[in-house]
C-alpha cells in the first residue's frame, strides 16, 4: 500500500523535472569591468527545446545604468550526430545602457515565465571605472586576420564569418554568412553557442539542414566548404562592430571519432551615420530597390474604379518603407492600400 501511494508523486516529480530541463535561462554581459564612455550590454538568453510562445522580459531597472536601446532576436540551432537532428529554440533579449557612475554596479534577477513556469536569470555585478573607452580589439579591419581554432591532427578545420559588406550605414541591413572550411574527414558539427556583442539586432537568414561540402582556395590552399548558416545584422551603432561569433565542437575521424572545439575568426562592420541632406518624408529606407506602377485600367467611366500597383523590389530594411500618401481631391477618392510581400528574411524580395 505504502509504494502505491507514493508512485504518483515519483511520476509528478519525474515529469516536472523533465519539464524544467527542457528550459534554461542565462543572462550575461559583454564585458564586466567598463568605463563612463562605454555601453553595456545586458544579454538574456532562454533556450527551449521546442518554440513557444515567450513574453518578453522587461527591461531590469538599474541604479547606475540608464537604457538606451533594446533588440530581440530567435534562433534555431541543430545538431548533426550520426544522421540524428537534435533541435532548440534560443531567444535572445538584448538591453544597451549607459553607464551613469562610477563604482560596483548589479544588475538584479529577472523574471521570466515559460508555460506556468517562473524562471530568473542570475544576478550580474559589473565594476564602472572612470576615464576613456576600452581598446578596441587588434587588427580590426581585417575580416580574415587571426584564426581562432586548434589544429588537428593531419589536416585542419576552422570556421570563417564573412560579412557581405565591409561598410554599411546605421539601418542598412548586413548578411554575414559562417562557413566550415576543412581538410579532415568531418562527419559532424554542433553549434552550442552563439557570442553577441554591441551595436546591432540580428536575425536568422539561412541555416542548411546538413554539411554539403564543396571543393574551393583560400590563400592558395585547397579546402573543402560548407555553410553553417547565414544571418541578417541591423546595425544601430555608429561605430565599428564585431560580428557574432560561433562557438561549437567539430567531430572528424582520425583512427576512430575525435572532437575538438572551435571559434569563428573575429570579423568587424564599419558602420557609418547616414548622409545629411535627406529628402522631405525620408522614412529611413535604405538599399538597393527598383520602382514601377501601372494602371489596370486607362480608360474608365465616371465612377468606375481603377487600381494603381507600385511595385518596390530589391534588397534592404523593407520595414522601414510605408504606403505612399496621396493628396486629397475633389476629382477622386483613394482607398486604403493592400500590401503583399514577397520577401526572404524581410530584406529581399519584392513588395
Amino acid at each position: 500500500m505504502v509504494v502505491k501511494k507514493l508512485l504518483p508523486f515519483l511520476i509528478l516529480i519525474l515529469c516536472f523535472t523533465a519539464l524544467q530541463a527542457g528550459v534554461s535561462v542565462k543572462s550575461s554581459v559583454n564585458k564586466h569591468t567598463l568605463y563612463l564612455s562605454d555601453t553595456l550590454v545586458h544579454t538574456i538568453r532562454i533556450t527551449t527545446d521546442s518554440s513557444q510562445n515567450i513574453p518578453a522580459p522587461a527591461a531590469p531597472e538599474v541604479n547606475g545604468l540608464r537604457l538606451i536601446n533594446q533588440s530581440s532576436s530567435t534562433e534555431s540551432r541543430m545538431s548533426i550526430v550520426n544522421m540524428r537532428y537534435e533541435r532548440s529554440v534560443v531567444y535572445n533579449y538584448l538591453f544597451y545602457y549607459k553607464p551613469t557612475r562610477t563604482g560596483r554596479i548589479t544588475i538584479p534577477q529577472t523574471k521570466i515565465t515559460v508555460k506556468n513556469n517562473v524562471y530568473y536569470s542570475q544576478s550580474i555585478t559589473v565594476e564602472v571605472l572612470d576615464g576613456g573607452s576600452s581598446s578596441p580589439p587588434a587588427d580590426p579591419y581585417d575580416p580574415f586576420g587571426t584564426y581562432d581554432y586548434e589544429p588537428g591532427p593531419e589536416g585542419e578545420s576552422f570556421v570563417l564569418a564573412m560579412p557581405e559588406a565591409k561598410s554599411v550605414f546605421v539601418g542598412e541591413p548586413v548578411v554575414v554568412a559562417y562557413y566550415l572550411y576543412t581538410t579532415q574527414e568531418v562527419r559532424s558539427l554542433n553549434l552550442t553557442e552563439e557570442k553577441d556583442f554591441e551595436g546591432y539586432g540580428k536575425s536568422l537568414y539561412e541555416q542548411p539542414q546538413n554539411l554539403n561540402f564543396e571543393r574551393t582556395t583560400y590563400h592558395r590552399k585547397s579546402y573543402k566548404r560548407s555553410l553553417l548558416k547565414k544571418m541578417v545584422l541591423y546595425p544601430h551603432l555608429a561605430r565599428q562592430i564585431q560580428v557574432p561569433q560561433l562557438v561549437g565542437s567539430i567531430r572528424y575521424l582520425r583512427y576512430g571519432f575525435q572532437n575538438r572545439g572551435f571559434r569563428s575568426q573575429p570579423a568587424f562592420i564599419q558602420v557609418r551615420e547616414l548622409p545629411s541632406g535627406a529628402p522631405k518624408g525620408y522614412s529611413g529606407a535604405i538599399g538597393v530597390f527598383s520602382l514601377s506602377q501601372r494602371l489596370s485600367d486607362h480608360t474608365l467611366k465616371l465612377g468606375e474604379a481603377v487600381v494603381l500597383t507600385i511595385q518596390i523590389s530589391g534588397k534592404g530594411n523593407f520595414n522601414q518603407f510605408t504606403a505612399p500618401k496621396y493628396p486629397s481631391t475633389s476629382a477622386y477618392q483613394v482607398s486604403t492600400p493592400k500590401i503583399k510581400d514577397q520577401l526572404t528574411s524581410g530584406i529581399q524580395g519584392v513588395r
